[in-house]
């Protein structure tokens, strides 16, 4: 990481594959904000692909940052590029973390018509986000969903009573 690091201050690595290197080099050493600022710069000047890989290695960095604004970004945009649900559920994750609970739900919404397999942990989420809108209806329709997936029904199931009681 130090040579890399040097290399890269100096302005010695001009290839694709070496930033995205460096980037990697930082996040596995526990360093996530300065691997993401890295791989973002590159993928923004088009020096490096803004494809499905790198965006999802940039929202992950972002996300290990606790910079959760900036992993659902790209998470979105992850999921543009690969068209995998499954990123517009990370992007939901993130902006309930940030407590963007509209964006959320919008991007939940988006995992279920994508077609992501794990339904019951999304109506869980949009459960949770409707919860601190204080949509209660909105989240007890969510919540039911979730008790009807097999997987999420143990879980989802004390919460029934409480949304209802809200």
């Amino acid at each position: 990481l130090a040579t890399m690091s040097i290399a890269y201050k100096n302005g010695y690595l001009k290839k694709p594959g070496q930033y995205k290197q460096v980037s990697q080099l930082f996040a596995t050493q526990g360093v996530p904000y300065k691997a993401a600022t890295i791989l973002e710069k590159h993928i923004k000047s088009g020096e490096v692909e803004s494809d499905e890989r790198n965006l999802g290695a940039l929202a992950s960095s972002f996300r290990n940052a606790k910079e959760f604004e900036k992993a659902a970004k790209y998470y979105g945009e992850a999921a543009k590029v690969s068209k995998d649900p499954d990123y517009f559920r990370r992007q939901g994750d993130m902006l309930l973390v940030a407590e963007d609970f509209k964006g959320a739900v919008k991007a939940y919404e988006a995992a279920l018509k994508g077609g992501i397999a794990k339904k019951g942990v999304v109506y869980l989420s949009i459960a949770d986000a409707n919860y601190q809108m204080r949509n209660f209806k909105d989240a007890y329709v969510a919540i039911n969903k979730a008790v009807e997936d097999k997987n999420t029904a143990k879980s989802a199931k004390p919460w029934v009573g409480y949304i209802k009681d809200a």
